[in-house]
């Protein structure tokens, strides 16, 4: 979890030469919705960044300076010529000494014409920094007459100048910022701390064009939009603190039956924090010590998510060492050879339904030196060669305010994660274990907290649109020492924005019951000990009553049409919305809508358009909305071959227009291991291949022929 803070006070306002400011504190968050990008495909946003001009003007540099003014407060702005600047013989040096856990200034550029200057027509704004000290945080944002525009993280303190490049749009969304008419750029220096001093240089500020898009795989894309509502298996593995006590781990925190609970009321992914640093050797090979019982407990997690269709995060979390732009270097050999370890160990698991997350919440280092050790780490797992979608987040303990200023990776399977504890003063007041122990109580919302709430989840909503890169919430929580009011206001609001921008989440602690964020009374998973507005909030239970049962989707092809199947049970009308899921927008669509009656009945959709997922989307007289579990097209992008009926209680055909010889069919468990295997079996002969009485859930089905392998189909038995 996170220890960071918003820092106080949380307004401040002064008069500076040039104008009256109102600065908001160094952790507010900011403000943003839902704006055009949202509605673009990624074909769209990559023609419109390929249309973009190809000149880079020059805001600042020993050539060109277009700064007509400056103001600063808590410290001293000047241009000089020593301490080696970024180019050329000058950059600037900001020396500041702050009690309010803030320091800033501004370069005005007002009069680059009558109205402020443009910044249209360019994806991105480039500065190079260097300097501070300890925690500060440099941070950046655009004015304009009509409003300002967000305040964003550039990167940490740091010897060496680094160039960060940060993407217009995250400035300007859901703001009054007029992007076509800039006057100031805002440059600040923060704190978790209130007091502070040092010396921070910037050079060669650039608007700069570099492309959006991103090269995501559809099948990266489709495994983060099945992890809808998930939960940390938190306090457990992780906590390396037990291991001091002897008492490290605790075997008894989870069980089968707790798993069981948590997916009969609509779970449907698992988070397995691990302390696998604090279980590894401390010099060269950095051995794991897998005779700790923390590794049968693992095994123990992998199993339980297989047996309730789970989907399941493996991550390294809480490091030994903090890493820092300083150390990365010489601690990155570490970690590589801890992860070659890990990987070593659980590479073989089935990648639709196992990820691995390479490093939790990094807050020392810049986000430019964490994505090279973010790099590494996923390419032990690619040399390994596996290709399971990887978790990554940002710097600032993967704040969604340091994502906006993160540039994907070079990998088509990456998933991109960021944690949500804002307002910090509120979800953690009265924490005995945060950096200011027992923060005072506070209620929520006071001021702009629901704004900024929602500006910056749609920020994150934002970026992941902007570089068509799928998104997940690995952690958010709201402590159980706020009043239930409060909490429930505030689970409201972030659940309806994860779902307003297709933002899949893991709650953090859900049965601790104090000192942490647990929503189940008495720590029990069951639906009757749980505060009603978090059920809600979160759709928990998943199928409630009057909709008494919902089955899975069955997907059928036949020549250009896709069949649909659903089994629906209720007692009161209601309607049913068949939606695809669009790899190119990532996001589900409305295909066709299919009345639901006040009986047991099966249902029937015919669709023309393929997509590479479907789902039901039920909708009950009183608005209480029921999902079916995402159903892959089994025949998107899958050749000639058909599987059906799909799902299946033990029959099933195969279909090829060419093929007419014997295959062998293999059937495997999501372990990858040979659970039953059939050596001559005849393909189109209109006759259906008897499985083996087999336990519901998803197999593996393999086709060879002459020791090849043909196809291999996802099969779910019900």
């Amino acid at each position: 979890m996170p220890i960071f803070c918003e820092g106080l006070p949380e307004s401040l306002s002064y008069i500076n030469d040039h104008s009256l400011t109102i600065m908001v504190s160094p952790c507010i968050r900011t403000k943003v919705h839902l704006s055009m990008w949202k509605t673009l495909s990624s074909f769209a946003i990559a023609m419109l960044i390929s249309s973009l001009a190809i000149a880079q003007p020059i805001i600042y540099n020993d050539v060109t300076t277009l700064i007509t003014g400056i103001w600063n407060e808590n410290g001293t702005l000047t241009e000089t010529s020593s301490d080696s600047p970024h180019e050329g013989s000058n950059h600037y040096q900001f020396n500041y000494s702050f009690t309010g856990f803030w320091a800033g200034m501004g370069l005005n550029i007002s009069n680059w014409s009558p109205n402020g200057n443009s910044f249209s027509g360019y994806t991105h704004l480039r500065l190079a920094y260097r300097g501070m000290n300890g925690d500060h945080r440099i941070t950046l944002m655009l004015r304009s007459a009509a409003g300002d525009g967000n305040t964003l993280t550039l990167g940490t303190a740091n010897n060496s100048y680094q160039v960060v490049d940060v993407p217009l749009f995250s400035f300007s969304a859901g703001t009054n910022l007029n992007i076509n008419s800039i006057t100031e750029l805002a440059v600040s220096v923060s704190s978790d701390v209130a007091s502070g001093s040092g010396v921070l240089y910037f050079d060669d500020i650039q608007l700069v064009n570099t492309g959006g898009g991103n090269n995501t795989s559809a099948a990266t894309q489709q495994r983060a939009a099945s992890m809808q509502r998930g939960i940390n298996l938190s306090n457990w593995l992780e906590a390396y603190w037990l291991i001091s006590s002897g008492s490290y781990p605790d075997t008894d925190r989870y069980d089968a039956d707790d798993i069981a609970a948590f997916r009969a009321l609509g779970i449907d992914a698992l988070r397995l924090p691990v302390t696998f640093e604090h279980l590894a050797g401390s010099a060269p090979n950095y051995t794991l010590d897998t005779s700790n019982p923390a590794f049968g407990l693992i095994d123990n997690a992998i199993e339980w998510a297989a047996n309730n269709n789970m989907k399941l995060i493996i991550d390294m979390h809480h490091g030994v060492t903090t890493l820092t732009d300083a150390n990365y270097q010489t601690e990155l050999p570490r970690l590589v050879a801890i992860w070659e370890q890990i990987i070593a160990l659980y590479g073989d698991l089935d990648p639709e339904r196992y990820f691995f997350e390479v490093y939790n919440e990094p807050h020392a280092i810049s986000n430019d030196n964490f994505r090279i050790v973010a790099q590494a780490l996923v390419d032990v797992i690619r040399d390994a060669g596996y290709t399971h979608s990887v978790i990554v987040g940002a710097s600032g303990y993967n704040g969604a305010g340091e994502l906006l200023t993160f540039t994907p990776l070079d990998d088509a399977d990456i998933i991109y994660t960021f944690h949500f504890y804002d307002p910090y003063l509120f979800t953690h007041q009265q924490m005995s274990w945060t950096n200011t122990p027992f923060l005072p109580v506070r209620a929520f919302p006071i001021g702009s907290d629901e704004e900024d709430v929602s500006a910056l989840i749609n920020a994150a909503g934002e970026w992941s649109a902007f570089y068509n890169a799928p998104v997940v919430v690995g952690e958010f929580g709201v402590t159980n020492e706020a009043t239930e009011t409060s909490r429930c206001i505030w689970i409201t609001l972030v659940t309806e924005l994860f779902g307003d921008n297709g933002l899949p989440w893991f709650y953090w602690g859900a049965t601790d019951l104090s000192n942490g964020f647990g929503f189940f009374d008495g720590g029990v998973v069951e639906q009757d000990e749980m505060v009603p507005c978090f059920g809600t909030a979160l759709g928990l239970p998943a199928i409630v009553l009057p909709v008494e049962e919902l089955s899975d989707v069955s997907v059928q092809c036949q020549g250009e049409q896709i069949y649909l199947e659903w089994f629906v049970k209720s007692d009161e009308p209601g309607s049913m919305y068949v939606e695809g899921f669009s790899a190119a927008q990532k996001k589900w669509e409305s295909l066709t809508m299919v009345p639901m009656r006040a009986t047991e009945q099966w249902y029937r959709a015919i669709i023309e358009e393929q997509h590479q997922a479907y789902r039901i989307r039920v909708v009950e007289l009183d608005g209480t909305i029921h999902y079916t579990r995402i159903a892959e097209n089994y025949c998107f992008g899958e050749g000639d071959w058909k599987v059906y009926p799909n799902p299946n209680s033990g029959q099933v055909y195969l279909e090829h227009p060419e093929i007419r010889n014997e295959v062998r069919v293999q059937l495997r468990n999501t372990f990858g291991q040979l659970i039953w295997e059939s050596p001559r079996v005849i393909v189109n002969n209109g006759s259906p291949l008897n499985l083996p009485e087999l336990a519901s859930g998803m197999y593996n089905l393999q086709i060879w022929q002459s020791g090849r392998q043909l196809t291999a189909k996802r099969l779910l038995i019900q």
